[in-house]
């Protein structure tokens, strides 16, 4: 059965009409958008989903930097982790929603790249968005937990010591 098809039956037209239409705020308008969001749901899933992946590789790659202290990447790293943990997500959309195309551009302008920016997928932008948040959180957390299971390995040989 079809997710429309559900939200079409009789029974949420019946529940639509003894939901009051306020004058200030309408609950009327919050159960009609309803269907569009179930209908939207995968994709919103599939967004979180890749977000969610490629923000592990990236927190991975960024917490052995840390870890590591590799000379060149580690100050790098900590300048962008710093200027992510200040920016809200919705800051963080319109960031690359408008400057991964600038980016592009002045790739093609400077190099002579035939980068096509209008060929990019609005989803690219947000898995980029939510890529760089997810990134953010588990760099946050990894270190720790690294840190912590190296304590907990070597526990035994404290102990025995």
């Amino acid at each position: 059965m079809n997710v429309t098809t559900i939200l079409a039956s009789d029974w949420y037209q019946n529940l639509m009409q003894y939901i009051p239409d306020g004058k200030l705020f309408s609950f009327r308008s919050v159960f009609d958008g309803i269907p569009r969001i179930v209908q939207q749901l995968p994709t919103t899933l599939m967004l979180t989903v890749f977000g969610a992946f490629f923000g592990i590789i990236l927190a991975l790659v960024f917490a052995i930097v840390k870890i590591n202290r590799v000379r060149i990447l580690y100050p790098l790293q900590a300048i962008f982790v710093s200027f992510l943990k200040g920016t809200p997500i919705l800051v963080q959309l319109m960031l690359t929603y408008y400057g991964i195309p600038l980016a592009l551009k002045a790739l093609n302008q400077q190099w002579g790249t035939a980068f096509n920016i209008n060929a990019i997928p609005a989803a690219a932008f947000a898995i980029v968005a939510l890529l760089l948040t997810k990134q953010l959180t588990l760099v946050k957390l990894s270190v720790p937990l690294f840190f912590l299971s190296i304590l907990e390995r070597l526990k035994p040989l404290v102990v025995l010591g």
